[in-house]
């Protein structure tokens, strides 16, 4: 690891969920995670994904805004170690970027630069009128917004609006044109006339009184164009990466590796990863809670090296030999080690997509034709040969399903 970070001066972090469990905040689908925590029925789910599906919070924002305390409630909150080491890595100039799948903002509450941090799937930091477009931020600041959060309401827009558009309290159309399968409310939509949300202090008549939204990056909605403008522009600069509590099975940052190739790849994580998307492996895998890990890179503690299961026959004879540290609650099994690198690869978690030529949402059971050059830039069955030529002739698209 000393070695590393001595010969190299633009790294690049992929921080996943793992960063921030020692902070009190669950990832999503371990067996502690927020997946397995939730009470479907009292928040009238059918499955864990329809908390964060873009289609199901059109129809029905009340679940999101009933949990949502629990995201925004993070005052009493403190960075981890592991966030820390990102703040390190910036006092000694040797990082170029944060790349975080996490909403938390715990990475710029530690130290580092909010121009150093890229939000992969948003943050909470902001709200959104899903009517007006008007966003409120920041929200934890604005003691208004954060009472009507506790109070578990569906937060609506109080925008004034113009007496000839004063809006009735009736149903959104959603932005997205896919109806998510997973909607089965039995309670009908939150603008029921009826509302348990409404605020009797409000006039809602006499405002937007649109549905307010997160700017977190929902199911079924296109990740922010400043992603893929940001890593197109890294990717040249990059001399080191480094993976940080995330297993990169979730599209579309599961696409990254893909863009980081030749450089030196160093993870950080309770267990092994395999790289789905882009081959290769990891030099150095630090395994166990990242606190530990960051600790030993301090000076602290200690780590046991365990053999590297031998590289594919197809690997390069030039490949630096991998090297695995085993740290405390480290999840890997050194017998079975070979017998999982020759299981058949999983594929990616993909939650469905945007095409970037005709804005249609590609489902989750749908092939993907995904450009090589450009990452983020996605295209639909129809729109792939005409549309593919007018992006670059020059860029290749491969399939993905």
């Amino acid at each position: 690891m000393h070695h590393f970070l001595s010969s190299s001066s633009n790294i690049i972090v992929l921080a996943g969920a793992g960063l921030s469990v020692s902070c009190g905040i669950p990832d999503f689908r371990s067996p502690t995670g927020l997946y397995n925590s939730l009470d479907l029925h009292a928040l009238d789910l059918s499955c864990p994904e329809d908390l964060f599906d873009r289609a199901f919070f059109d129809e029905n924002p009340r679940p999101f805004w009933s949990f949502a305390k629990a995201l925004y409630d993070t005052d009493h909150i403190e960075p981890s170690r592991g966030h820390s080491f990102l703040r390190y890595l910036q006092s000694k100039n040797k990082l170029l970027r944060v790349y975080t799948q996490n909403v938390d903002s715990l990475e710029v509450r530690a130290g580092v630069s909010p121009e150093r941090v890229v939000y992969c799937h948003g943050n909470t930091e902001a709200v959104v009128c899903t009517r007006c477009s008007c966003r409120i931020s920041p929200v934890r600041g604005n003691a208004s917004l954060m009472e009507r959060i506790r109070s578990g309401r569906v937060l609506r827009c109080l925008q004034p609006a113009p007496a000839s558009k004063r809006p009735r309290l009736e149903r959104q159309d959603s932005t997205s044109s896919r109806q998510s399968s997973r909607i089965s409310s039995q309670r009908g939509t939150a603008d029921d006339d009826d509302d348990d949300e409404e605020d009797d202090a409000v006039d809602y008549s006499q405002h937007c009184s649109g549905v307010l939204k997160p700017s977190i990056t929902f199911f079924g909605e296109k990740p922010d164009s400043a992603l893929s403008k940001t890593l197109n522009a890294d990717r040249k600069k990059v001399d080191g990466l480094i993976v940080m509590g995330t297993s990169l099975n979730v599209a579309p940052m599961s696409s990254v590796m893909r863009f980081m190739t030749g450089v030196p790849r160093v993870l950080i994580c309770r267990s092994e990863v395999r790289i789905v998307e882009g081959g290769g492996c990891f030099d150095l895998s630090l395994l166990g809670d990242i606190d530990s890990v960051v600790g030993w890179g301090a000076g602290e503690g200690s780590g046991v090296e365990v053999p590297a299961p031998a590289p594919p026959a197809s690997a390069s004879t030039t490949a630096p030999a991998r090297r695995i540290v085993l740290f405390k609650n480290a999840e890997y099994d050194v017998g079975s080690a070979k017998e999982e690198e020759e299981e058949e690869e999983q594929g990616v978690l993909r939650e469905g997509c945007t095409c970037d030529a005709c804005s249609r949402v590609i489902e989750s059971d749908e092939p993907v034709f995904v450009c090589d050059t450009c990452f983020g830039y996605d295209l639909c069955r129809g729109c792939v040969k005409k549309a593919a030529e007018l992006h670059d002739p020059a860029h290749a698209f491969h399939e993905e399903t």
